[in-house]
Parts: C-alpha cells; structure tokens; sequence
C-alpha cells in the first residue's frame, strides 16, 4: 500500500514519489504525485514536462474543474506510460 500524505492533502491521500523519463535520454526523479484512482486526467508539473524536453501542445487545452469549483485550462503532452511493463499510450494535462 502507499503511503498517505497528511501534510500537503485533507484528508491524507496517496501518493508515490514517481521518476519520469524520456526516451532520448531525459530524466527528472522523485516527483511526487497524487494517486487517484477516479480521477479523469493526470496532472505533471510543467517544469518537469519542459525539462525532459517533451513537445506541449498548446494548440490543444483541456478545461479543468477543480472540487472547489476552480477552472483552468491545461496544455497537452503526449507521452507513454509505462507501468509494471504494461505499455500505455496516453495524452496528459501539463499544468
């Protein structure tokens, strides 16, 4: 089971300290990052996306809806998840 964060979350949530990758060799280590299994998209730090040198699309937003209420809109990466050698290709928020 992961840990719960009391600190940054009310109530406690799970989370996991995450490495991201990118195939031509880039590598930004120990994101954490919130684990949601309801939840209808995934959010990654910007300065993580541009760091790994992964293309934004800012041609294309999502509107994003907070539980406050709160509305944003989010450029879009596409990236591949790799989890526990299952392979999946996904379009991701950047925030």
């Amino acid at each position: 089971m992961p840990p719960y964060d009391g600190n940054r979350f009310e109530p406690p949530a799970p989370v996991a300290r995450v490495n991201l990758r990118h195939p031509g060799g880039g590598q930004v280590v120990e994101i954490l990052m919130l684990l949601d299994s309801g939840a209808d998209v995934t959010l990654l730090p910007r300065r993580a996306v541009e760091s790994l040198g992964v293309p934004v699309d800012n041609g294309r937003r999502y509107s994003l809806i907070g539980f406050d209420g709160t509305a944003t809109l989010s450029s879009v990466v596409r990236l591949e998840l790799h989890l526990l050698s299952s392979h999946i290709p996904w379009a991701i928020p950047a925030r």
